[in-house]
């Protein structure tokens, strides 16, 4: 969670560094940053809330699938 908060917190500097970079695709990368903090949360919650014994909603391949797009 604080990677993407680091990540959000720097694209205005980084967009700024790279003019090429379309506000279209700016407000598109912070979306999916917003999206997979929504998401990890959720998923964080609902992993606190389970018994050590049950199956974990939060796998590394889940992760790693959410992460691909941003």
């Amino acid at each position: 969670m604080e990677n993407l908060k680091r990540w959000s917190d720097t694209v205005d500097d980084v967009t700024a560094a790279k003019p090429w970079i379309t506000e279209v695709e700016k407000k598109d990368l912070l979306e999916k940053i917003a999206d997979m903090q929504k998401w990890l949360g959720e998923k964080i919650k609902e992993q606190a809330a389970l018994k050590l014994s049950d199956p974990a909603v939060l796998l590394g391949k889940d992760v790693e699938a959410k992460f691909k797009p941003v």
